[in-house]
């Protein structure tokens, strides 16, 4: 039996099983196939929901961003405010990157920590980082989900109003598993 024939049985069997299922069954299997149908068309209409465009920046290649001269920026266009969170800041150290290193310790020392949100129970001794955790929250030094969450203001700043003025950087062409150039 050919790969198509084998294919087109398989079909027939799924098919043969619905029909003689129950009513619950053929309503879940139409609502699937309509559900499948739509999502199909949604990524025909608007692909950038499920695709990064080209050479935009990913969320797993924030680093990039994140210089010392992103503090300048942030003061030129008006961004006044910054928010850290615990779980970007550890993971992107981990990276051993200078440059990131060096903003986190620039935004400190030029701008003024306004409020922490922190998810550890008080008293408790945070855990250390740990990558395949980091979502789990499972240590019983949480008292709730999400990162800790810092927000300071920069000095110094006059603050802008309207849309974005910065457009998103684009990465360069990182071979797959290289080193971070600074490190």
């Amino acid at each position: 039996m050919t790969t198509g024939g084998a294919a087109k049985s398989r079909s027939e069997a799924l098919l043969q099983s619905i029909r003689g299922s129950g009513w619950d069954t053929r309503i879940a299997a139409v609502i699937a196939a309509v559900v499948l149908v739509l999502l199909l068309v949604q990524a025909v209409q608007e692909p950038g929901q499920f695709a990064r465009p080209a050479n935009k920046l990913k969320s797993s290649n924030y680093h990039f961003a994140l210089t010392p001269r992103a503090v300048d920026d942030m003061r030129f266009y008006g961004y006044c405010t910054a928010l850290t969170l615990g779980l970007v800041r550890e993971r992107v150290e981990r990276i051993g990157s200078r440059k990131v290193r060096d903003y986190y310790r620039r935004l400190e020392r030029e701008a003024d920590l306004v409020k922490v949100w922190s998810p550890y129970r008080k008293g408790a001794e945070r855990p250390p980082f740990n990558f395949d955790l980091s979502y789990n929250y499972y240590p019983g030094a949480f008292s709730r989900p999400g990162p800790e969450i810092k927000l300071y203001r920069l000095r110094n700043c006059r603050q802008g109003v309207g849309p974005s003025a910065v457009r998103v950087p684009r990465t360069p062409k990182v071979p797959l598993g290289a080193p971070p150039e600074d490190a």
